[in-house]
């Protein structure tokens, strides 16, 4: 054999070990990610949650407030339109860096599932909303109560 040809088995011997142990490497580093976001899990979800309630604080004040001080639910339109806004503001809270960490921890679907789970129970859970229906249905049963006294006869 040549000496360029053995120069050439050897280069490519030394870059498929080289090619080899880097990715072993990165395989390992990999792995120690994934432990060390298992590990930190509750961190990571104490920062979602506070970028949430951030977000739906705003969007509940600026765009669902009116409604809730009515007693009156979003319609389906409404409703996605503002959940889709929500979405957008906990995003921009989170910057880029920390929502590319947290996509790399739950995914992008799973992520997105999750803050639309909380925007949805925090929308159900209205108390505005829900003590403005109990204060009309009050009001409806007291002004029923006054026609109905009102209607019947007087026994002289």
């Amino acid at each position: 054999m040549s000496l360029l040809i053995k120069d050439i088995i050897y280069i490519i011997i030394i870059l498929a070990t080289i090619s080899g142990v880097f990715f072993i490497a990165l395989k390992y580093m990999g792995d120690k990610r994934r432990q060390y976001m298992i590990k930190n899990f509750p961190d990571y979800l104490v920062a979602l949650e506070y970028h949430q309630e951030k977000a739906y604080d705003m969007i509940h004040k600026d765009r669902i407030l009116i409604y809730s001080a009515e007693g009156v639910k979003l319609d389906d339109d409404e409703f996605a339109v503002i959940s889709k806004d929500y979405a957008n503001l906990v995003f921009q809270f989170m910057g880029e860096t920390l929502t590319e960490e947290l996509i790399s921890v739950y995914g992008l679907d799973a992520l997105t599932l999750n803050m639309m789970e909380y925007f949805n129970s925090r929308y159900e859970d209205d108390e505005i909303r829900k003590n403005s229906v109990e204060s009309l249905m009050n009001k409806d049963s007291i002004i029923d109560e006054e026609d109905n006294q009102w209607q019947k006869p007087m026994n002289l």
